[in-house]
Formats: structure tokens, C-alpha cells, sequence
């Protein structure tokens, strides 16, 4: 045990024996480059990129749609009447647009809206 008491000894003595040196003279102009910040040109890019040119619009064609007016079962008035019904006025409902027929038996008649608001 007294070696290691010795070492210790040695250590700690010879740490708290440093002794603190002066400061190193400052040059004056090298505070002034480093107060001074450095401004350096613009990095160009690296990678030019073109500009985006949009490929022209293209639109479909016109398509001619015939819309389909003859009354197969000769129920047209009946089905404006029960259009005027439910709408409330007969002013909401406006011409016969086209009858659109889903089956033999089933057809469907479409009226002009003149509904308020929409």
C-alpha cells in the first residue's frame, strides 16, 4: 500500500504544481480578418435544368349525341304531370328533354328543371 500512496502522491503534486502561462500576443490584423466576414461568389449549379414546355392541349372530338324524343307508349303527358306532382309547381318543370329507355317495358321520361336556385 505505501507505493500506491507514493504514486498517488506524485500525481496529484505534480498536477496542482502547473503553472499558468502567459497569453500569446494577438496580431491586430488577424481580429480584423476574422471580425470581417468572408463573401464569396455564388455557387452556379452544378446541373442546368431546362424548362418545362407543356405539350400542347388536345381535345376529343365533337361527338354528335342524338337524344332519343319519340314516346313508345304514348304516356308523355301522363309523365309531366307526375313530374309537375312532385315538383310542387308547374313552372319547375320545363320541356321534354329526351325518354331514355332501359328495357322493353321500362322507360324513363327527362324534363327541363326551372327550379330556383340551381
Amino acid at each position: 500500500m505505501a507505493k500506491k500512496k507514493s504514486l498517488f502522491k506524485k500525481l496529484r503534486k505534480s498536477a496542482s504544481s502547473l503553472v499558468a502561462e502567459p497569453e500569446a500576443p494577438v496580431d491586430e490584423a488577424i481580429l480584423e480578418a476574422i471580425a470581417k466576414p468572408k463573401i464569396e461568389a455564388p455557387v452556379a449549379p452544378a446541373i442546368v435544368r431546362k424548362p418545362y414546355i407543356a405539350p400542347k392541349k388536345t381535345y376529343p372530338a365533337k361527338i354528335e349525341i342524338e337524344v332519343n324524343k319519340t314516346d313508345l307508349f304514348g304516356v308523355l303527358s301522363l309523365a309531366k304531370q307526375a313530374a309537375i306532382e312532385d315538383s310542387g309547381k308547374s313552372e319547375y318543370v320545363g320541356e321534354l328533354y329526351s325518354i331514355d329507355s332501359d328495357e322493353e317495358r321500362v322507360v324513363t321520361y327527362l324534363f327541363h328543371a326551372k327550379l330556383p336556385g340551381i
